[in-house]
């Protein structure tokens, strides 16, 4: 089950990630005023992505012990 999660979840950020929705975050507008949108849109999917991981792989930690 942990591989299948992990495989689909490899697809969304994938998707995420993809040129047409990359490119429709690249816009000159700031975020708080200090950060461009795309980078935040970056960073944010960065730490998204990192959190999911960590879900999926606990997850399956807790249900094997």
């Amino acid at each position: 089950m942990q591989k299948q999660r992990l495989i689909s979840w490899f697809g969304c950020c994938c998707l995420l990630f993809s040129y047409p929705i990359v490119k429709s975050f690249n816009q000159p507008t700031l975020v708080f005023g200090v950060l461009p949108l795309f980078y935040a849109y970056v960073l944010c999917l960065w730490l998204l992505l990192l959190l999911g991981l960590y879900w999926i792989l606990k997850q399956e930690d807790e249900t094997t012990k």
